[in-house]
């Protein structure tokens, strides 16, 4: 049975890398072909076994999943011995197993890891015998952190290593100083290194500078070189449209700050547009940044300006400085006119209903292709998306499949070889990551294969058939709507704790000033969601009006058959062994608690179209039809958020994301509860009595 957690308990457990395996030798034989290890072998390696050494983690795994205790060396020995060599940058790790000595070379920390992965999945200290050669397919995978944003603490990079990540992101106002204010930026790079992991800086850094003024390069070193003047050890920096913003030149863009935008300059702003002259400014940056550290990667995110016509991105590549690199985002912007039958829909940031490639980042990986740049991308396949902002992952697997053999797809024929993997919503490790980690291999396994193998792994033979039809279900159902932005910065940003706000407005019952409680420490409040939902009508998307009532019945069905996974993974649940009961019900809150994020934005569109409806309704008896179909919507909802509060009780996940904190947590969906009951008691039945010829309030 699970308990109730505190807020942040989920670090104790996000931060474990290595579980105690339960192992009987006598139910769980050695077979012909595997060696077994016992405390008569030793681990043997030069690199010492320092914390975040490949030799300290074989070590502590032995220890702490199985209860053998080897000895350890700088030198060979005789008898049973791991034997490490390392080679420094290598991406590939090969495994020689012989019956008295297991060889790791390369890129030892990763044949560590995938050595102790193998014996996870057999439960069992036993390797096959033989040899194994592994590379990585993407370096760098870059990571924001799970733990708190910004916030790197040792047994998180352990974490993070260990998910098959090997770069950290971290957002810089200046020299040490981040969204927190002052982090000592040197003793962080040293410490991630410890475990392999580079540090990549988030630019948050004033950009504008005109890179023609005389003053350009004393402007470019005091903003972008005194960061790495002060840290000269980071990997590199990533500089996304809207946080490059400069004077420009280009006719296409406005080349003004927002605040001194004159009235009527419909222009987008230069980090919304691929500007002419943004190469000129990117080549001021570089400079400024390798005077201290030559090797600094400039990664290049054309995030912002992926919806504007392709000729002008194919053109701005086409100039970009050769030794940068460019970040596309794999899945935005597309425009898909027949997947559903009535409208055209649009993708908005970061989703997973839409796996891509789309043709935004196809058209520029094609022209980075042909220039020979480093080409990354923006994933999100550690796991989280905006389809629900506060969910540790969207548990729709074979949904992520068809992404990731995309991804493998685009590094094959265009070169994709880094990418990005979370914003600052970070990650959590979940069947998502640990695919994605085993799949990411060369030469790939199948990852439907794999998926399997984690659910044997984590639920039991008995169960991977339901667990499996559960994931096939839940992820149909993400197939099968798209969200739009306005969806992502409302109902799913904080799901089942999001407000239904009255509409019209009843004085003095103004619910439109309600903001949902953020805490005091969180980096983004209230500007991050709208609980006044308000749906968007962009280029390319259908109206309004047209899209609301076609995703009602769009998502009926997709909350139809996401109930059936759930059902799927309940009957699942009967056959998940004792000592993996937990874990399995704990993973069955996530996909309930999403199941209820699904719900609040059904619940939400159709309390949107009804106010709507009700606000231009003349007659009395059809307005009052319509508050009994809101009195159900509100009847719908209540019990919506009642699903979801046990589960957010018990699983501190729930709720949480690193920038914005706290907002969709037990604590909140009690809010929002109250919130329902003030509606329905006072404010709708408020309404009610204006609806006649001579009010009586």
């Amino acid at each position: 049975m699970l308990k109730t957690e505190k807020n942040y308990e989920f670090r104790a457990a996000l931060d474990k890398v290595h579980p105690v395996i339960p192992f009987d030798g006598k139910k769980n034989k050695k077979k012909k072909d595997e060696i077994a290890i016992d405390e008569s072998w030793k681990i043997v390696t030069a690199d010492g076994f320092f914390p975040g050494s490949a030799g300290r983690d074989l070590e502590d795994f032995f220890r702490e999943s199985f209860s053998l205790c080897l000895k350890t060396s700088a030198k060979m020995e005789k008898g049973n011995c791991f034997v490490l060599k390392e080679k420094k940058g290598e991406k590939t790790f090969a495994i020689d197993a012989k019956e008295d000595r297991i060889e790791i070379t390369g890129n030892t920390r990763r044949g560590v890891i995938y050595l102790e992965d193998v014996m996870k999945f057999r439960k069992a200290p036993y390797l096959a015998k033989g040899k194994v050669t592994k590379k990585d397919l993407f370096s760098p995978r870059m990571v924001h952190s799970a733990w708190g944003l910004d916030q790197y603490p040792d047994s998180h990079l352990n974490a993070i290593i260990h998910a098959g990540f090997d770069a950290i992101l971290v957002y810089v106002k200046g020299p040490s100083e981040t969204t927190f204010g002052h982090s000592d930026f040197n003793e962080l790079v040293l410490r991630a290194s410890r475990y392999g992991i580079g540090v990549y800086f988030y630019s948050y850094l004033d950009s504008w500078i005109d890179p023609d003024s005389e003053k350009a390069d004393a402007l470019f070193d005091a903003n972008f070189g005194s960061v790495f003047k002060d840290c000269p050890g980071a990997k590199g920096l990533v500089i996304v449209g809207e946080s490059a913003c400069f004077p420009t030149k280009d006719p296409h863009a406005c080349p003004f700050k927002k605040e001194d935008r004159p009235a009527g300059d419909q222009r987008p702003a230069s980090g919304w547009w691929p500007c002419t002259d943004y190469p000129k400014w990117l080549n001021g940056v570089k400079k400024a940044v390798r005077k201290y550290n030559p090797d600094a990667d400039i990664v290049s995110w054309s995030y912002n300006w992926g919806r504007q016509p392709e000729k002008y991105r194919r053109e701005l590549i086409k100039k970009l400085p050769k030794d940068v690199s460019l970040l596309a985002t794999f899945e935005m912007y597309e425009v898909l006119p027949d997947k559903f039958p009535n409208h055209q829909a649009y993708v908005p940031d970061y989703t997973i209903t839409f796996p891509g490639p789309g043709k935004y980042f196809s058209s520029e990986a094609d022209e980075a292709s042909k220039r020979k740049l480093h080409l990354y991308s923006m994933t999100n396949t550690g796991g989280r998306t905006w389809d629900c902002g506060v969910v540790p992952y969207i548990p729709a697997p074979m949904q992520w499949v068809k992404r990731f053999r995309a991804m493998v797809d685009a590094a094959k024929n265009q070169g994709l070889c880094g990418l990005m993997e979370s914003h600052h919503f970070g990650w959590h490790p979940c069947m998502i990551s640990e695919c994605a980690r085993h799949f990411f291999l060369s030469p790939e396994k199948d990852p439907i294969a794999i998926l399997r193998e984690i659910a044997e792994k984590d639920y039991g033979k008995e169960a991977a058939n339901d667990v499996m039809k559960a994931w096939q279900k839940w992820s149909d159902a993400v197939d099968s709507y798209i969200p739009g932005f306005d969806d992502q910065t409302g109902p799913l940003r904080n799901g089942a704790a999001y407000p239904l706000l009255f509409r019209p407005v009843l004085h003095p019952h103004n619910e439109r000033n309600l903001h949902i409680p953020f805490p005091k420490h969180s980096h983004f409040r209230p500007t991050v969601v709208r609980e006044l939902y308000m749906p968007e009508c962009l280029y390319n998307s259908a109206h309004c009006g047209l899209r609301m009532r076609e995703d009602i019945r769009l998502l009926e069905k997709a909350l139809k058959t996401y109930e059936e996974g759930l059902s799927l993974m309940k009957k699942a649940l009967n056959k998940v062994p004792a000592d993996k009961k937990d874990f399995a019900e704990k993973e069955m809150g996530v996909a309930v608690f999403f199941g209820c994020a699904l719900r609040t934005m059904y619940n939400t569109k159709r309390w949107w179209v009804t106010n709507m409806r009700l606000e231009v309704e003349a007659e009395f008896d059809k307005a009052n039809a319509l508050m009994d179909e809101l009195d159900k919507i509100v009847e719908d909802e209540y019990a919506n958020a009642l699903r979801a509060l046990p589960v957010a009780e018990k699983d501190s996940r729930l709720g949480w994301e690193p920038r914005m904190e706290y907002v969709g947590d037990a604590p909140h969906i009690r809010w929002k509860l109250e919130q329902l009951t003030t509606l329905r008691e006072k404010t709708m039945k408020g309404y009610r009595k204006s609806l006649c010829r001579y009010p009586n309030m």
